[in-house]
This record gives structure tokens, C-alpha cells and sequence, in this order.
């Protein structure tokens, strides 16, 4: 892989990362004890979490392009890669679980006896650690991995046609559950591109990038459009979000590739403190419309900080655990 595309890969899983954040970010509940937000406030929220959407399944397309590099429909390949994924995201899927669970204890949100099943249902249903479920559905994508690969075998364009477009239809944005119908079509998708690879080094010219950016923007806050035209939204957001990339010069940066190495922690550690800090805020300035924009947007960059240093600290002092949370990453 040339270094220009693994730079742009990484500097977009960061950014990415930074969406999921804000994502969470989303006050209402610990404003105004609603799921809806009303005038310049809403309509920022409103439409950023439109916009965030194409976070989840751009991971999903990273996550599935580098995992396919391989055949895993032989079957000593598929048990190394099962031993290989026990070590990078099963046992940091345990942990986080874990320090999910103790976070709830600890504040008295968890106070029930736990019997062997509720506790291993709540590791599946993400009920411990929200954003785990992605961790899971790509645990639970990698098993079934030969099912996909069976597909590929046949390197047909109609059969991929005629997949991706049942996909498509089955697919269910922001789908969550196990296993999410938004990952299974965009790890299909990340297949196909591993087996055409040249897709991922066109460079579109600045004046359609930007027009499709414009249109994106429109769809993503303009909630008439949206509601009729959900998927290609996203999908527009996804194609939109990779070429942009190639007309921005900050994404080649030396610092932005230095907190590259933290996008993984930054997606499993930030979801607690960020919903502390938004409800002690939203207990204290209940109901101001101001401060509940100004939390939204500035809460995951202080998030983000925080993570950082702590991830610095971690590398520093603490290597092995460092490594073994994150998955080596």
C-alpha cells in the first residue's frame, strides 16, 4: 500500500473518531429532559448528527479493505486470524466492557445482582459500553468471514451487483443490533474494494468534491430532504468524506498523523467522560439553549484532549496495558 493511502486511511479513522464523539456529544436529555432539540441549537445538533453518521460504516470499510488482504476460506488461515482478532479486539472488547460495568457500579447506576447469563447479555447487547457494539458486530463479521469470502471467490461484477443491491435494501442506518445490517453490507463493500484497489486512488477534481460536499450539507441539515433520502445520504457522506480529504492539506499533516495512533482509544474511552461532563452542565444550566450548543460543540475537543494525554500517560508508563487494551494499536 502506497504511504499517501495509508496516511489518508489514518488521518480519516482519526477524524472519524472525533464524529462518534460528537455523536455523543447530542445534550438534549441533560438540557431540557427531551430527545429533541428546537431553534439554532436543534438545528446544529440535528443536523451534526446526520452528518456523523458515515463514521460507523467508514470503519466498517477500513476495518473489512485490510482484513480481506487474506484468504481466509482456507482453513489454517482462518484459525491464525481467529487467534490473531482474540488478541486485538476480543480481549479489548473484554476490557472495556469491564471498565464500563465498574463505571456503572461505582456511580449506583448498576446496583442488581448479576446472574452468569445477564452478565454475558450485556456484554452482547452493548449495555455496559455503548460504542462496544462495534467491536462486536466486526468480532462477530471476522468469524463469518469464510460466508463472504465464498462470495469473492467468484469475482463476478453481476453477483456483486446483485448483493451489494439486496444489502442496500436490508440495510438499516445506525443499526446497532447484533449483527448490525450496516455492517454486514458495508464489510461487503470493503471485500469488493480489497479485489479493485485502484477505486481508492482516484482523485476527483476539486469542483465536484466541493459540490458534492455543498449537496451533503444540504441533505444533512435540511430535514425535508433527509427523511426521504436517508441512505443515499450516507453513502454520499462516505464518498464525499474520502475524496474531500485530497483537497485539504491539513489531513498530510505531521501532528495529524502523530494523533493517529489514538483514534482507537479515543472511540472506546471517551463515552463516559463526556456524558459526565454534559450532565454536571446540563444540571447546573438546565434549559439555556446557548450553553447546551456551546457544550455540544466544545465538549468532544476537551474529550478528545483528555484522552490524548491520557493515552500519552498510558504509553509511557504503562506500555503493556497501553497495548493490551487497545489492541496492539
Amino acid at each position: 500500500m502506497k504511504v499517501q493511502l495509508s496516511a489518508k486511511i489514518k488521518a480519516l479513522s482519526l477524524i472519524a473518531a472525533i464524529m462518534v464523539v460528537y455523536r455523543h456529544s447530542l445534550n438534549y436529555l441533560a438540557f431540557f429532559g427531551s430527545w429533541k432539540g428546537t431553534g439554532i441549537n436543534g438545528f446544529v445538533q440535528d443536523g451534526c448528527m446526520v452528518l456523523t453518521q458515515v463514521a460507523v460504516p467508514y470503519f466498517f470499510l477500513v476495518s473489512g479493505f485490510f482484513f480481506f488482504k487474506r484468504d481466509y476460506y482456507n482453513s489454517q488461515e482462518y484459525k491464525r486470524m481467529l487467534i490473531k482478532k482474540s488478541k486485538t479486539l476480543l480481549i479489548p472488547f473484554l476490557i472495556w466492557n469491564i471498565v464500563g460495568l465498574s463505571c456503572l457500579i461505582m456511580t449506583g447506576q448498576y446496583t442488581q445482582a448479576l446472574s452468569i447469563s445477564d452478565f454475558f447479555s450485556g456484554f452482547i447487547s452493548s449495555r455496559y459500553y455503548g460504542p462496544l457494539w462495534y467491536v462486536r458486530d466486526l468480532i462477530s463479521l471476522m468469524v463469518i468471514a469464510p460466508l463472504y469470502q465464498w462470495i469473492y471467490r467468484w469475482n463476478k461484477g453481476v453477483i456483486y451487483v446483485v448483493v451489494s443491491v439486496a444489502l442496500y435494501y436490508y440495510w438499516i442506518p445506525i443499526d446497532c443490533g447484533w449483527i448490525s445490517s450496516e455492517g454486514i453490507f458495508f464489510f461487503f463493500l470493503a471485500g469488493i474494494l480489497q479485489k479493485h484497489p485502484d477505486f481508492l486512488y482516484k482523485r476527483v477534481p476539486g469542483k465536484i468534491v466541493w459540490l458534492m460536499f455543498a449537496v451533503w450539507m444540504v441533505l444533512c441539515f435540511t430535514t425535508p430532504f433527509f427523511q426521504y433520502l436517508h441512505k443515499l445520504c450516507t453513502i454520499l457522506g462516505i464518498v464525499t468524506f474520502w475524496t474531500i480529504a485530497d483537497h485539504i492539506p491539513f489531513f498530510h499533516n505531521k501532528r495529524m498523523m502523530e494523533l493517529t495512533q489514538y483514534s482507537f482509544l479515543i472511540y472506546v474511552l471517551h463515552f463516559y467522560p463526556i456524558k459526565v461532563m454534559k450532565v454536571i452542565l446540563g444540571k447546573y444550566f438546565f434549559g439555556y439553549e446557548w450553553i447546551s450548543l456551546v457544550a455540544y460543540l466544545i465538549l468532544p475537543i476537551i474529550t478528545c484532549v483528555i484522552v490524548v494525554i491520557i493515552g500519552c500517560i498510558m504509553k509511557r508508563y504503562m506500555p503493556k496495558l497501553y497495548n493490551l487494551s487497545t489492541g496492539n494499536r
